[in-house]
């Protein structure tokens, strides 16, 4: 019984740091398409509303992006950790 409990540890660790990874991955990933379609959807004089759209979305984006990257942090230390105390 006592061989099962690292394995069991071990293996929590790296489904904690899959999932960070895949939180960090599905916030990235809709960046760009979102930037391409505020910037490129207005024309002529309205294209000052895109850009501080464009803005106002980076900041409200950077925010959870922060959140994200220090979860990944955290797992990651958390996964290099020693199972065997």
């Amino acid at each position: 019984m006592c061989i099962f409990i690292p394995w069991i540890m071990l293996q929590g660790k790296c489904y904690l740091f899959l999932e960070a990874t895949s939180q960090l991955y599905r916030s990235l990933a809709p960046i760009q398409p979102w930037l391409y379609y505020l910037l490129e959807s207005y024309q002529g004089p309205e294209k000052v509303v895109g850009v501080f759209l464009s803005a106002a979305y980076m900041v409200s984006k950077g925010t959870d992006l922060m959140n994200r990257a220090k979860l990944w942090r955290g797992a990651f230390w958390k996964l290099l950790q020693n199972v065997v105390r």
